[in-house]
């Protein structure tokens, strides 16, 4: 991703387009976060925003959000909901699902987590819909690995257990590591219980 990053930065300050130099630093923040680097993410983040001061193109202003708020998943998750809500805000707004779907799938999970998990139920209906619409499998199998861990914390654990099992058969589900493997991997103990 950051070899990506760095060859459609390149094409951007080339052309001098530097809304496209800005979302090419914010998914280089979002990989570094990932990466557990997020001091550099934070770097790329505020490059990415210092462009947007000039353009402050809307898509690229909801990514930026997003990525903050999903690099403050797992350190900071209260401080990672409004930059959440924001991005999905602004997303929904230009009329662009995708970030609008991925902010609101972490704002969604991150709230289940943090709260009463019965009051984020019902909007995993529109996430599941929309990224088996759109053919987003990675997306999709991360819906429903989150929606597992609700409802296993919600006690519908027969429900929990169906998806489960369909999570560890799936060929079209992307790795699951760190912070959320070890949460799927509590369910799944509680699940066996």
């Amino acid at each position: 991703a950051l070899t990506c990053r760095d060859q459609v930065m390149a094409l951007a300050r080339a052309a001098g387009d530097a809304v496209h130099e800005a979302h090419a630093h914010a998914v280089g923040a979002l990989a570094l976060g990932y990466m557990g680097r997020i001091d550099a993410a934070a770097d790329e983040l505020e490059a990415a925003v210092s462009l947007l001061t000039a353009s402050n193109n809307p898509t690229v202003r909801a990514l930026c959000d997003y990525v903050a708020g999903e690099n403050r998943l797992e350190i900071a998750p209260g401080d990672a909901i409004p930059f959440l809500h924001r991005s999905r805000g602004t997303a929904r707004r230009v009329g662009n699902r995708f970030i609008a779907s991925v902010a609101g799938l972490s704002a969604v999970s991150c709230a289940a987590r943090l709260g009463d998990p019965t009051t984020m139920i019902g909007e995993y209906a529109e996430l599941i819909e929309y990224f088996h619409r759109a053919g987003a499998w990675t997306q999709l199998w991360t819906t429903i690995r989150t929606l597992i861990e609700t409802l296993t914390r919600l006690g519908q654990n027969e429900a929990a257990t169906i998806l489960y099992g369909a999570l560890r058969t799936t060929g079209t589900g992307a790795p699951i590591t760190g912070a959320d493997a070890a949460r799927l991997s509590e369910a799944a103990t509680s699940l066996r219980s």
